[in-house]
């Protein structure tokens, strides 16, 4: 495992998407971060205390339903479920595998608690800007989700004459389930790394969301 994590870290390697289809992500839920969005810029045509509170909900739903819709895609939305992940904790996990969430996500979190908990009322400026920073969320992490991809990615050296070797690495989601092959000169290699090692998990998918950030 280490040799192929070392592998990863070479500076000489190109990276590309090896394997995907134009389908998207297969995804548990009937309504999509695009649909709440809508509900958001709706609700803003109104010019009332009440839009601005359901417009701020609804951005709030659309960044929430995204990100679930990225566990769903690594495997991790059902025991994100099960050991109660909060928010910060989702936030969390996406930034130690590269996906970039902006600090901005997390005061979205804590207006939206402000509205629930302290029944605080939120400001029409705040609300649009929190509009605009979710839309730009949706936007990066689109890729993830708009194709079904199977080999994530290959790694090959940058100068094929010092040689053919490379890796690739398969994410089976619904499997919570990461294979890894490296094909070297000396001979190939295969490992199978599960959620249960999660720290291993997280090195692994940070290089597949790498790659995928860069298709």
């Amino acid at each position: 495992m280490q040799e192929m994590l070392g592998f990863l870290e070479r500076k000489d390697l190109i990276k590309g998407v090896d394997s995907w289809s134009d389908e998207p992500l297969d995804l548990p839920f009937e309504l999509k971060p695009e649909d709440f969005i809508k509900f958001a810029e709706d609700d803003l045509k109104e010019d009332t205390e009440k839009a601005l509170v359901n417009s701020l909900s609804n951005i709030k739903r659309s960044i929430d339903c995204r990100i679930e819709s990225l566990l769903y895609l690594f495997g991790l939305y059902e025991k994100a479920k099960k050991e109660g992940w909060t928010f910060p904790d989702k936030i969390d996990f996406l930034l130690k595998t590269g996906i970039v969430a902006p600090r901005i996500l997390t005061k979205i979190n804590r207006k939206r608690n402000e509205l629930e908990h302290e029944f605080k009322k939120p400001i029409r400026d705040q609300v649009e800007d929190f509009l605009d920073v979710a839309n730009l969320f949706l936007l990066y992490t689109e890729i993830f989700v708009k194709n079904t991809y199977e080999y994530a990615f290959e790694l090959i050296l940058r100068d094929r004459k010092l040689g053919d070797d490379w890796i690739d690495i398969k994410l089976s989601g619904k499997k919570g389930l990461i294979e890894v092959n490296l094909n070297k000169k000396t001979g190939s290699r295969k490992i199978e790394v599960t959620i249960d090692d999660r720290e291993n998990y997280i090195k692994f998918l940070k290089h597949w969301a790498e790659c995928i950030l860069n298709k």
